[in-house]
């Protein structure tokens, strides 16, 4: 087996604090979640019977899934694969930096829910949420739907929350395929993360951050109240943000920060309606000119952090230094600005402001990829790692484990799956089975700490 190993040497000031035995993290990004299995609450529409195990399957088109950045029925099973490999290392703390869901739909988080509701209940598995730019689409809820379902004769159904909208004729309406908003997914999901459990030893929010010293479980379950996480995004524009951070276990606190910024598309227009929001793709850099308030909340946390003696681990979907390896003006000047998700490239002082904010280490989604980026600004340093999708090839997540005060293991495992193509008709009239997955493949980032420098030793097998 060929290994190459690549390792450097930098320096910083540690803001760690011993920890009594390991703690492993697992981070589960762009899951992308479509319920197979799934139904609509005011709709008898089970999907397709899959002739093999005789269920009925709600499957989107191949045609899709070939025009698309992510697979929309596969990455079910790479999921439930991923949550078995977690739980049997025994890790007890699941992070999933956003686009946990397909779209947010109603039926989707639901059935996400359900899903993490069991392997919470078999295997004590606790589930940290934060927001992607497809959960929510936008800040409320929207009417919308979907052109590229399956039916059993391998022909594309319309699935759409009311009617006159989509492009198929053949169609169904169902309220559960609209986009789901903040309020909605913080109903659904509050259990995992978003709301404080009595077990947590510290929760709190950007706008009623408490103290170590006077924290109060009852006050932190009222704050996590929707209509207390709210703030202007522009003059007249209230939108949620459901950042937090919690203390799940002793002296290790994780930040799950909300990146999504939606900005009103018309400032004269009603702050109502959900169509008047642009998309949060971009991220962390209209983190800097709309959303001020998480960087100042870091810093709070930070500081806080070091005077109890508390290591801080940050996620966010969106990445906070560039993933293209230094590559992102070679490939603007090849490709033009807005090729090859450029616009995505968070900007240089994304990583200053938080690594100014005292923010150490940081996971992140969004872009599908395998990538640590690292900046130091003088005596001060911020790790990016990202995460890749768990919907796109090669399905994988990332494991971190706190050994000690002064080190760290960041471990990534990769899932190598096979199509196994069953006998169909011409027209799809059966179903296939989807994947199997032949071996398992782990690759490293070791991070090592010390009083006053870092080793990350990256290791590929």
């Amino acid at each position: 087996m060929n290994k190459g190993i690549f390792s450097f040497l930098l320096m910083l000031f540690s803001l760690f604090s011993a920890q009594q035995k390991s703690v492993q993290i697992a981070f589960l990004s762009d899951v992308h979640f479509q319920d197979l299995y799934g139904g609509f609450s005011d709709h008898d529409f089970k999907g397709i019977i899959n002739p093999k195990t005789g269920k009925s399957t709600i499957l989107r088109t191949m045609d899709s899934q070939l025009h698309s950045t992510r697979i929309f029925n596969e990455n079910y099973f790479a999921f439930l694969k991923a949550l078995d490999d977690v739980a049997k290392k025994g890790i007890k703390i699941v992070a999933m930096p956003g686009d946990f869901s397909d779209d947010g739909q109603a039926y989707n988080i639901r059935g996400l829910r359900e899903i993490l509701e069991q392997y919470h209940n078999k295997y004590s598995i606790d589930f940290y949420i934060t927001t992607g730019n497809h959960d929510p689409v936008g800040p409320f809820r929207q009417d919308s739907g979907k052109d590229d379902f399956l039916e059993p004769d391998g022909n594309s159904l319309g699935i759409y929350s009311k009617e006159n909208i989509g492009k198929v004729k053949n169609k169904i309406i169902t309220k559960d395929i609209a986009e789901s908003g903040y309020l909605e997914i913080l109903d659904e999901l509050k259990d995992f993360g978003f709301y404080p459990k009595k077990e947590n030893l510290f929760w709190s929010t950007p706008f009623n951050f408490q103290s170590v010293k006077n924290y109060s479980y009852e006050k932190a379950f009222q704050n996590a109240d929707y209509s207390r996480r709210m703030y202007e995004v522009a003059k007249g524009f209230s939108v949620p943000d459901l950042s937090y951070v919690v203390e799940p276990v002793k002296d290790v606190w994780i930040i799950a920060i909300d990146g999504n910024t939606y900005i009103p598309k018309n400032l004269n227009g009603n702050p109502n309606n959900p169509a008047n929001y642009k998309g949060a793709s971009l991220g962390y850099n209209n983190v800097l000119s709309h959303k001020k308030h998480l960087i100042d909340w870091v810093k709070k946390i930070t500081k806080e952090a070091k005077l109890n003696g508390k290591t801080v681990i940050a996620f966010t979907h969106y990445p906070m230094i560039d993933f293209n390896d230094g590559a992102t003006s070679e490939i603007k000047n090849l490709l033009g600005e807005k090729k090859w998700q450029l616009e995505r490239v968070p900007d240089e002082e994304v990583a200053k402001a938080f690594a100014d904010a005292g923010l150490q280490i940081h996971f992140a989604g969004h872009m599908h990829i395998n990538d640590t980026g690292i900046r130091t600004f003088g005596d001060k340093m911020l790790v990016n790692i990202q995460v890749p999708s768990l919907a796109a090839y090669l399905p994988a997540y990332k494991v971190l484990t706190i050994k000690s005060p002064d080190q760290m293991e960041v471990r990534t495992e990769v899932y190598r799956m096979f199509r196994v193509l069953m006998n169909y008709s011409r027209c799809m009239k059966k179903n296939m089975k989807l994947y199997k997955k032949i071996k398992t493949r782990s690759s490293g980032i070791k991070i090592f700490y010390s009083r006053n420098r870092i080793m990350i030793l990256c290791c590929f097998i």
